[in-house]
Parts: structure tokens; C-alpha cells; sequence
């Protein structure tokens, strides 16, 4: 294993270690092992890479909350899950929908322009439904796919996430 790839996992799990919701019960989901971590990076150049767990308010309580690709540790699929004030909530839990190279990034305050909302919808099922601007007055989850990258943004009157195709 390359110095990089180890360096790079030892700052990935003590930054895990140090931060809040380390000691939080996942229920049926866990973390990725440092194993799966490297092998998630693997190959992919340093400054490209997309982290497994991010943090900020996602609920717009004023606490920091944690989004991280999980295993489900009933069929060890890969999920997408935010801890906010310790409880789990499965954002992404479907068989297939979280690869082993995703990753994760922060959307920032601000307007967002999602397929539906731009030229590209023609190729796109786009329904009354789906949103053709975001303006997120919290921090978002991106998840960056294989196939797309998708906001998650947190709904109040629904108290759950929303989603919107950002890219595919």
C-alpha cells in the first residue's frame, strides 16, 4: 500500500474518531472499515477525491450533523445515511444505488439549478413534482455517483430529505 493511500486513511479515521457523532448507534447500519475506504479511493487522484462522511447542519438546527456512505450490516449493502440528533435517517438504502467509488460533498447555501430546471430536462422524466431551482437556505448533501450526482436537501414539513438530479 502506497504512503499516500495510508496517509490518507489514517487522517480519514482519526478525522472520524474526533468528530461528534463517532459514538453514535447506527442501528443496522456501520461504517465503511478502513479496507473498504482504501479500496473506494483506490486509484483515484488525490484531489478528485470525494469523501465517504461529511459534516454540517442539514436540518437547519444549528447542529452539526453527519452524512457517510454505510454498509447495512443485514445484507451489507451500501447506503447513504445522515445522523441528526442521534437518530439514522436512510436517505439512499436501495441495493445497487450507492457504489464502492461514490462519494460525498457539501452543497452550500444558495440557488441550485437541477436537471428539470435546465435544457437537459427533454431528456429527463421531469414531473410537476421534481423542482427546477433549489434555493437551499441550509447546507445540502451532494452524493456524487457513477451515473449522477444527486442533491439531498432537508424538507421541514415533510421532516425527511428531498432529491434532485444535479447531473447524470
Amino acid at each position: 500500500m502506497s504512503k499516500l493511500v495510508r496517509a490518507a486513511l489514517g487522517i480519514g479515521l482519526w478525522w472520524q474518531m474526533c468528530t461528534p457523532g463517532f459514538a453514535a448507534d447506527l442501528g443496522t447500519w456501520r461504517e465503511l472499515t478502513a479496507q473498504e475506504e482504501a479500496i473506494r479511493i483506490a486509484g483515484i487522484p488525490p484531489a478528485s477525491i470525494a469523501p465517504s462522511v461529511i459534516e454540517g447542519d442539514f436540518n437547519g438546527d444549528g447542529i452539526v450533523d453527519r452524512a457517510m456512505i454505510a454498509i447495512r450490516t443485514t445484507d451489507q449493502v451500501r447506503g447513504l445515511i445522515a445522523i441528526m440528533n442521534d437518530h439514522v435517517h436512510v436517505i439512499v438504502g436501495d441495493p445497487g444505488a450507492v457504489a464502492d467509488r461514490d462519494g460525498l460533498g457539501l452543497a452550500l447555501p444558495g440557488r441550485w439549478n437541477p436537471v428539470c430546471g435546465n435544457a437537459l430536462r427533454k431528456f429527463h422524466e421531469c414531473d410537476a413534482r421534481q423542482p427546477t431551482a433549489i434555493d437551499l437556505t441550509i447546507t445540502g448533501i451532494l452524493f456524487i455517483g457513477e451515473n449522477a450526482t444527486v442533491l439531498y436537501y432537508w424538507d421541514e414539513k415533510s421532516a425527511g430529505f428531498r432529491s434532485a438530479v444535479m447531473v447524470d
